[in-house]
């Protein structure tokens, strides 16, 4: 069995069956057989029903809340028994993260131009803040066993909803994207509920999660589950923006928007509550002005002057 049968059956025993070599014999390529030279090699795995595919199901409307109970109780079962990672916070990397694929310059953006490129900035600039605010949180999470060698690309393409949730296809070839905080492993997840409009589904998925593996355990790490929704959405808008996938791109935006609008009233009012009771009414007023305006310039050239 591969490197990538082994880690995937430990979420989808019995579906990855083996490695087979691609073989060139004169025009016809073929998979498996002994004569022809070898230029490649394809995992052999049981086919799947495509129709219970989860994004599937997603945009027909063809999940239920029981799908989403037992999908959670399974992913719960597996964080709580898959290896632990211990090495220390690295915020750095962490940044790096965050800003990895390229802010769509290529581009310029698209039809989106120069607002897509703010917004992707601005991200940039929250998410920094963000990890400087919360490094010690995030190293105690380590510490406490919820940093894991987890699926690390898991959303409803990889999902199929069948008698047994089956989680396949995981990230096998790099490790670093794989060994992840358990919220940012559910948070794209999470993110991808959103994007199909289905938050109903998410508090389902996240409470069955919880009750089996109690991953946010106050109210930093509800803040910490958001900020990951939000990295998980913006390499996903960059990617798309990328491949010029104009339509999906602009949906991951705009989620990303959202998540920006409720990450920053969190990170500047519950981080520093104590501050801002102090404040009179005029300075609230004047604060919330300029945060308004720190993540949505675009408005105040559209409706001043």
């Amino acid at each position: 069995m591969s490197g990538r049968g082994r880690l995937n059956n430990r979420l989808t025993e019995g579906i990855y069956l083996g490695v087979l070599p691609v073989r060139l014999s004169g025009a016809a390529c073929r998979i498996g057989g002994t004569e022809g030279e070898i230029t490649d090699y394809a995992v052999q795995m049981v086919r799947l029903d495509n129709r219970r595919q989860m994004s599937r199901l997603l945009r027909s409307g063809g999940v239920t809340p029981e799908d989403m109970q037992q999908l959670a109780r399974q992913l719960a079962v597996f964080h709580t028994f898959t290896d632990k990672v211990r090495t220390p916070f690295d915020k750095a990397a962490a940044q790096t993260d965050f800003e990895d694929i390229p802010q769509g310059q290529e581009n310029g953006g698209g039809p989106f131009g120069r607002p897509a490129a703010e917004l992707l900035d601005r991200a940039v600039t929250f998410s920094d803040r963000f990890l400087d605010a919360h490094a010690d949180r995030l190293e105690q999470r380590i510490r406490s066993g919820l940093f894991l060698d987890g699926h690390g690309d898991l959303h409803s393409n990889n999902i199929f909803l069948l008698d047994e949730p089956v989680i396949f296809d995981c990230i096998e070839f790099n490790e670093h994207l794989r060994r992840v905080d358990a919220l940012n492993e559910v948070a794209f997840l999470c993110m991808d509920l959103n994007f199909y409009g289905r938050d109903d589904l998410e508090s389902i998925f996240l409470d069955a999660y919880s009750s089996e593996f109690p991953a946010v355990r106050n109210d930093a790490d509800k803040d910490i589950l958001l900020y990951f929704k939000l990295y998980r959405a913006n390499v996903r808008a960059k990617v798309h923006l990328l491949n010029e996938e104009w339509t999906t791109a602009g949906k991951y935006l705009e989620l990303m928007r959202q998540y920006l609008d409720e990450a920053a009233f969190h990170f500047e009012f519950c981080i520093y509550p104590a501050t801002f009771e102090a404040l009179t009414n005029f300075t609230k007023r004047l604060t919330m002005t300029r945060l308004f305006w720190c993540f949505y310039p675009s408005f105040f050239s559209l409706h001043i002057g």
